[in-house]
């Protein structure tokens, strides 16, 4: 069968030839009886040389088969060896991505390492950090306590030097048929003016010491002042008693049965910094200590007081 296909390749070929020929010579074409111009080519070399492979074919077909045979195991060695290089080309690659991944597995370490110090860095920074924030906020506290000591210390000197109403009260006439008369003394001992805004005093008997002895004063009102009281200066008000005192009044405190009261009170600002004041005064009258140079009266167990 390949031998006839072979035979009928070779023979398709010569006429190939023969039509190439005769149009080259001028000869007329084989395939449509045309004249050609030209010059004729004589026999070639190629046509020989198939005749002799055809022909080598019909004779000796297993020496063919051996060629063909010889030409697949060359074939086959090619294709061996070309693998082989591949195979030695991939086993360089693999080798040159060993070394790079020993590199990269380097610089990883290293980055790693660095990291590290890093990180061991960035602690201590952060440990400083927070010592100095401590020390800080202590400084801060300190600061603070120092603050509110220098605050204190200045509001303690402010106010001690502040004003300081006093007072003191006195009686006169204090006799049966005589109307008796009592005078509020008031002196600023502080260092600072103070600025009068209320003087009152009011005197009344009662069984014992009223438990809201300002009503007093609201009942007839008290008595109106603004004056300033620089540091020193006295200042004093009096009342007389608007009716003489009776045997009967003075039997009634004997006995004990009444008690006469001498209240007073200041009140006032101080003349710089606004800050509000008052000073109680009271006295009642002590029968047993009454003389002819001591009018009998005292002070009372409560209401004597400042702010």
């Amino acid at each position: 069968m390949s031998g006839l296909y072979s035979e009928q390749k070779a023979n398709t070929w010569k006429s190939d030839r023969r039509i190439a020929n005769a149009r080259l010579a001028g000869m007329q074409d084989p395939t449509n009886g045309e004249q050609q111009s030209g010059y004729e080519l004589p026999d070639d070399e190629l046509d020989r040389q198939i005749e002799k492979f055809l022909q080598w074919i019909k004779t000796d077909p297993a020496r063919v088969s051996q060629w063909i045979q010889a030409l697949a195991s060359v074939a086959l060695i090619g294709v061996t060896l070309g693998q082989l290089i591949v195979s030695c080309s991939g086993s360089n690659q693999t080798d040159k991505l060993i070394t790079a991944a020993d590199r990269n597995a380097a610089a990883a370490e290293r980055f790693s390492t660095s990291a590290d110090g890093i990180q061991s860095g960035v602690k201590d920074a952060v440990a400083k950090l927070n010592l100095q924030a401590k020390q800080l906020s202590k400084g801060a506290d300190q600061t603070a306590r120092l603050a509110k000591a220098t605050e204190g210390a200045n509001s303690t000197a402010l106010e001690s030097d502040r004003p300081w109403v006093g007072g003191s009260v006195t009686v006169s006439g204090f006799e049966v048929g005589s109307a008796a008369v009592i005078s509020a003394l008031f002196i600023n001992a502080g260092k600072r003016s103070a600025r009068i805004t209320s003087i009152g005093i009011r005197e009344f008997p009662a069984p014992s010491f009223p438990a809201d002895p300002d009503t007093q004063f609201a009942k007839s009102g008290p008595v109106g002042s603004k004056s300033i009281l620089i540091p020193g200066q006295v200042f004093s008000t009096n009342q007389t008693l608007p009716s003489p005192l009776t045997q009967t009044d003075l039997d009634l405190l004997k006995g004990g049965k009444m008690i006469y009261f001498i209240i007073a009170k200041a009140e006032y600002e101080d003349a710089q910094t606004k800050e509000k004041y008052w000073t109680h005064l009271c006295f009642e009258y002590y029968p047993e200590i009454k003389s002819s140079t001591n009018p009998g009266f005292g002070n009372c167990p409560e209401y004597n007081e400042a702010k």
